[in-house]
């Protein structure tokens, strides 16, 4: 585990169990575009899975009662079976779906079973992202050891993880007992964490 991760993880398991899941489906929200350039891309249908699947964890955080963790599990099946295989695309957009399904998943896991390895995997999933975008757009050699301090210390990678600590002492202030729409869509940001662009 890297010093990042061992931060994220450290900071995230003093959250309660709802703004750990705010601080998952929020985080997972942020990969959802990767898919859909994927879908746009590859005539690949079923990223609006995803969609519906983070309504439906914003719908839990609102009104516990009126979701069963059976949806969840139901969930997580359909997304398995829209999840892209790498090995059957040649896309640069491939691994950017597949990190945005993964996150998901990993997401609805955690309100399944509570295990705080899967909020890590989320947190991992984005900045994963970040990274092979990283590559990609500077067309580092996968070989070079130098690479990895570069994309460490890439605007793209800075950004990503600011994000993450800003959002998770943002929630650790909220009153997530009485959370609403209003408060969720505030946490809510247009602004992708990579630029697909800046590929093409």
């Amino acid at each position: 585990m890297d010093e990042f991760e061992k931060e994220i993880k450290d900071k995230l398991s003093l959250l309660t169990y709802e703004g750990k899941i705010l601080f998952s489906v929020l985080t997972s929200e942020k990969l959802y575009p990767n898919c859909v350039a994927f879908e746009n891309r590859n005539n690949w249908r079923g990223c609006g899975i995803l969609q519906e699947a983070i309504s439906l964890t914003y719908h839990y955080l609102i009104n516990r009662s009126s979701v069963s963790i059976s949806d969840f599990e139901d969930m997580i099946t359909r997304i398995d079976l829209i999840t892209p295989d790498t090995e059957d695309f040649s896309d640069i957009t491939t691994s950017f779906a597949l990190d945005a399904c993964t996150s998901l998943i990993g997401t609805l896991r955690f309100i399944i079973d509570k295990d705080i390895n899967n909020l890590l995997e989320v947190s991992t999933y984005a900045t994963d992202t970040v990274y092979a975008f990283i590559q990609l757009k500077e067309d580092f050699n996968a070989f070079d050891p130098s690479s990895d301090i570069q994309t460490e210390h890439d605007d793209f990678m800075i950004r990503e993880q600011e994000r993450q600590r800003t959002l998770i002492k943002t929630i650790a202030g909220m009153k997530l007992s009485s959370l609403t729409d209003g408060m969720i869509n505030q946490l809510r940001t247009a602004e992708p964490i990579i630029d697909l662009s800046l590929l093409s």
